[in-house]
């Protein structure tokens, strides 16, 4: 049916099915929320929402926010598959940014994304709010009706006056040469990426162990980087390339068996990407990699122990501790490794 998204404002598509609101507009992209957290959302948390949406809105696929029990709960309810992607607030939080000059940077960025060649014509009229993180909290010193505009003529003014964006017409912006610049050192440095992409086995038995990392990320104030939580259907490996390469940094785990994670690794490694490898004690201090089921061979020769798989089993379960001559931050258990890996990120990435 025909609605307003909560968000933004904008005329969307709005479906209501299994106790959940699902969202298609065309500043925030498709997102999805229980019915409760749908009306509890505060001001505060829409602002932030519909900014994060904009700026990571995906051409295929759609957001869950809310907490992970709710998103397991949706993703229970439907029968068909689906590639939706988990967004807690707390991720939200950790990238939306914190200063005037953090947000003028994302600016720049997204609207040299949005052009498509030096002096496009970009038409914000539709996204504006999301673009330039206005806010719907109101002043008591600004006039009834005024709080919106006041915050657009600010930021208006501050781009023109420092010659990033010629604003040519209503509604529709041009990016300008000291504009270009900006960006340029910006996509050289990174100084403002706050996503961090995670290289580790992805399954059942690991599920802790990436939620301690999650928290670990968000903690530093940085914003995780799943590819099972973005992927399903897709063509895996560009994305994921795509996803290291606009990452600030990667962490690698590498307790669990993942010869793949090893890959990744290295093409951050190749970007010049700082990497933070973990690893659990036990596994660390481990000695003995040999196959369980060897004492069940009964003629202890090289050929069984082949046949049985063991030099294979051996192998695959030997992390590869001489990474790059890394340090590994080496944790004792999930508490340990959120509080380490915090730690860490912010020793390596110190904020102003």
């Amino acid at each position: 049916m025909n609605g307003t998204c909560i968000l933004c404002g904008n005329k969307s598509e709005i479906i209501a099915e299994y106790g959940f609101m699902i969202t298609q507009c065309p500043a925030c992209g498709r997102w999805i929320m229980s019915d409760r957290g749908f009306n509890i959302l505060s001001l505060e948390q829409k602002d932030k929402c519909k900014s994060y949406l904009f700026y990571h809105k995906r051409e295929k696929g759609d957001y869950f926010i809310g907490e992970e029990n709710k998103y397991k709960d949706y993703i229970s309810s439907i029968k068909s598959i689906t590639d939706t992607k988990h967004l807690s607030l707390d991720t939200i939080n950790a990238w939306y940014p914190k200063t005037f000059v953090d947000k003028v940077d994302l600016i720049l960025l997204k609207l040299a994304e949005l052009s498509n060649f030096d002096g496009d014509l970009v038409n914000y009229a539709n996204f504006g709010d999301n673009l330039f993180f206005i806010k719907s909290i109101k002043s008591s010193n600004i006039k009834e009706g005024y709080d919106i505009k006041v915050q657009y003529r600010y930021i208006i003014n501050f781009l023109s006056k420092n010659k990033f964006c010629s604003f040519v017409d209503s509604g529709f912006l041009q990016l300008l040469p000291d504009a270009y610049e900006k960006i340029y050192e910006l996509q050289k440095n990174q100084s403002n990426n706050k996503n961090v992409f995670v290289s580790m086995a992805f399954n059942p038995d690991t599920k802790d162990t990436r939620e301690a990392i999650r928290q670990g990320i968000i903690s530093a104030g940085y914003s995780p980087e799943f590819i099972d939580e973005i992927i399903h259907n897709h063509q895996i490996i560009p994305e994921m390339l795509r996803l290291i390469g606009e990452s600030k940094f990667l962490i690698l785990e590498i307790t669990e068996p993942n010869f793949g994670a090893y890959y990744e690794a290295g093409y951050a490694a190749g970007l010049g990407k700082e990497i933070i490898v973990c690893c659990k004690e036990l596994v660390f201090n481990q000695k003995d990699f040999s196959c369980p089921n060897l004492k069940e061979i009964k003629e202890d020769s090289q050929e069984d122990i082949e046949k049985n798989g063991c030099k294979i089993y051996a192998k695959a379960m030997r992390p590869h501790f001489d990474i790059a001559q890394k340090q590994i931050l080496v944790w004792s258990d999930y508490d340990d490794l959120t509080k380490k890996l915090t730690e860490w990120i912010k020793y390596l990435f110190p904020t102003p």
